[in-house]
């Protein structure tokens, strides 16, 4: 009987002691920050690091809970488990417990991790848009300085025309991506680091679009805004703005846009 009181006795504090890191571990991982509507994307890094560090850490927890499993069964093959199963209780609630950590960690890391590929994926369409459209404006500066070879500015503007409307899918797309990054983001960040790229990249579009409908307008003697939609799509452009301008003046928001 001493012996097996030994044994329980040694079982369950090694069960305590168990039980005590891993609340610490449940605790401390209990409030994701980057999963609240307050969420900042630029600290969302650091809180993917922090959730990988507390998946490591309950990984290499795992042999202990392994340790306390192999005690048990062996209590139970000596006959020496207690008739109110308190100790099954005990051993049986710490494995759900892990278990259930477990699967959120792997939750809360891949909904961290699908939310900064969106980041990532929209700053990458935004960046090679805005190099796109710096080619495109480079491309309309040289075909303006050939007014006097008509025939060479023509065939400058139609390839400049071909390659726009190639990319308008591209663009457009872009233009979906700066609206939901902009929906997805906390306020302050709206306001200090969405708004000014989603404005940067719909202004410069919008910019250089309209320089090439002007010059396809002087070459054609067609009035602007009578040029193929397909092509410049400038009132999905002027749509958007507008929807972005309204989301950035919500409740406790300023903004100085007009």
């Amino acid at each position: 009987m001493e012996e097996t009181r030994t044994q329980w006795e040694s079982f369950l504090a090694e069960c305590n002691k168990f039980e005590e890191w891993l609340s610490a571990l449940e605790k401390a991982s209990s409030m994701p920050r980057s999963l609240s509507t307050e969420t900042v994307f630029e600290s969302m890094q650091d809180e993917m690091k922090k959730f990988e560090a507390f998946q490591k850490a309950l990984h290499d927890g795992v042999d202990r809970l392994e340790r306390l499993n192999k005690a048990y069964r062996s209590l139970v093959r000596s006959n020496r488990a207690d008739s109110a199963n308190q100790l099954k209780d005990r051993i049986s609630n710490l494995n759900q417990r892990y278990d259930a950590l477990c699967d959120r960690l792997r939750a809360v890391s891949g909904r961290l991790q699908h939310t900064l590929a969106l980041r990532d994926e929209y700053r990458d369409a935004r960046r090679r848009c805005m190099a796109f459209l710096a080619l495109t404006e480079a491309r309309l500066a040289e075909a303006e300085v050939l007014s006097d070879s008509p025939e060479e500015q023509r065939q400058a503007v139609e390839d400049i025309e071909r390659a726009v409307s190639e990319q308008l899918s591209t663009l457009q797309d872009t233009e979906v991506q700066c609206t939901a990054m902009f929906q997805r983001a906390e306020p302050g960040e709206a306001c200090d680091v969405i708004e000014p790229e989603v404005t940067q990249y719909l202004g410069y579009k919008q910019e250089v679009l309209s320089r090439l409908e002007k010059l396809v307008a002087s070459r054609t003697h067609r009035q602007p805004g009578n040029i193929d939609p397909r092509v410049f799509n400038l009132g999905t452009t002027l749509s958007l703005s507008k929807q972005l301008l309204c989301l950035s003046t919500g409740p406790g928001m300023v903004t100085t846009t007009k």
